[in-house]
């Protein structure tokens, strides 16, 4: 506040007024307006540009490497995780190899079927041979046979051991050659079952990377998926600002072109 005091002319000065002698003007007074002092506070902010991006979000790339068949969604689709179809690859060629897995299936067991069906005939033969070895065993001590006729029959009896071992064997093979063409069964039925790929999160398809009849790989990305109801802000702030950052407490507003959509957010 400023004061200006109008000043008295003493006599002299009155004496040289009244000569006419007068030659600087006494200031005028200024008007001014008083208002009591009061608390108020202050805000101190900061404009600053980032990026929103989803918190949660999918890159989704073929299981089974391949032709990319058809592709199903575009940029900006709604997808519901478990359901909503991707894409597909190779799935003329995944059908092939189930045709081909179930064919050797089918060999495999017939072969299984036949190794046992041998098994019992040589085991019978066995039985057979293993009765009359004991008997002319049984003759032979009693020196009613020639030692030849015995040792030919004794000779007769060990291939026939012989030939029931190697039907084990060809049994336990056929039965492990069943059990590998199953299991390849079943490992190209899942392939044609991951050659189709659904969502694996509900979201909204953001950007598309890839054209049917491109080829697709594990680990090469088709399509991207976020999230949209979880969005995450990233910005950078001049490193003065660092210490008056306080989690918690500090207040963020989130807008473009003036427009605050989003206020009040605690950090």
């Amino acid at each position: 506040i400023a004061v200006y005091q109008r000043t008295r002319p003493d006599a002299t000065t009155a004496a040289e007024s009244a000569s006419g002698a007068a030659e600087v003007a006494a200031p005028e007074g200024v008007p001014v307006v008083l208002q009591a002092a009061e608390r108020r506070t202050f805000r101190e902010s900061i404009e600053v540009q980032g990026n929103l991006q989803a918190r949660n979000f999918a890159l989704v790339s073929p299981k089974i490497g391949g032709v990319l068949d058809a592709i199903y969604v575009d940029e900006g689709d709604q997808v519901i995780a478990g359901e909503t179809q991707l894409f597909q690859t190779d799935s003329v060629k995944l059908q092939k190899a189930i045709a081909i897995a179930e064919q050797n299936l089918k060999v495999a067991r017939l072969a299984r079927v036949e190794s046992q069906a041998n098994l019992r005939r040589t085991e019978a033969e066995l039985g057979k041979i293993e009765s009359d070895y004991g008997r002319y065993k049984s003759l032979y001590e009693r020196g009613v046979v020639s030692e030849g006729a015995y040792e030919e029959i004794a000779s007769a009896y060990e291939q026939a051991q012989a030939m029931k071992t190697h039907a084990e064997s060809v049994v336990a093979v056929a039965e492990e050659q069943a059990r590998s063409a199953e299991i390849a069964l079943t490992l190209a039925e899942q392939d044609l079952h991951d050659s189709l790929v659904v969502a694996p999160l509900t979201g909204t398809i953001s950007v598309r990377m890839a054209e049917p009849g491109e080829m697709g790989d594990a680990g090469k990305p088709v399509v991207r998926i976020d999230d949209v109801d979880s969005l995450e802000a990233s910005t950078y702030l001049p490193g003065q600002y660092y210490g008056r950052v306080v989690p918690g407490t500090t207040q963020v507003r989130i807008g473009s072109e003036g427009s605050w959509w989003l206020s009040l957010i605690h950090i």
